[in-house]
């Protein structure tokens, strides 16, 4: 693990192909977003649903609680997440929205990951896998990563694991 001052160090070395590259791109936003707090307003960020039409992680934030949940189809622990999150998601599909971001870029993993499914359910994802401007502004380090919002959008959980007990 690199400290931010080394961070931008390797990053204000880079030539200036590299620093437009996908991970140079991924590397500035991380260094010049702050780490999402408990009380802060969700950042904002561009994926594609199931039919591959762009939206806004804020066309999701529409209920009394929100959930991102950042996850993917090959890590055992985010797919009993799933499995648990379709539950809670049944008892509380009047008041919980539950925003599952696929991380990685293949289709296949996403088709399969997408059959979890709820009326209050989405699944998002993007053509990047890992290096992408929503794991960079999350700053999501391992699957899964959850976030809960309140209907203004305000943070109120972070978790990086879930378990129902959480």
């Amino acid at each position: 693990s690199f400290s931010k001052n080394e961070l931008e160090l390797f990053y204000a070395n880079l030539n200036k192909e590299l620093k437009s590259s996908r991970y140079g791109k991924f590397i500035n936003i991380y260094l010049n977003t702050e780490n999402l707090e408990i009380g802060d307003k969700y950042v904002n960020f561009e994926a594609l649903n199931i039919d591959d039409e762009k939206k806004k992680f804020s066309d999701f934030v529409t209920n009394d609680f929100n959930l991102l949940n950042f996850s993917t189809y090959h890590c055992v622990p985010s797919m009993q997440t799933l499995e648990e999150l379709f539950v809670i998601s049944k008892k509380n599909s009047d008041k919980l929205t539950i925003i599952n971001y696929y991380v990685d870029a293949d289709i296949k993993g996403f088709e399969t990951f997408s059959k979890f499914k709820n009326k209050n359910w989405s699944s998002i994802r993007n053509n990047e896998g890992r290096y992408n401007t929503a794991y960079a502004l999350y700053r999501i380090t391992s699957t899964p990563t959850l976030f809960l919002f309140d209907k203004r959008g305000i943070l109120i959980k972070k978790y990086a694991r879930f378990d129902s007990q959480s």
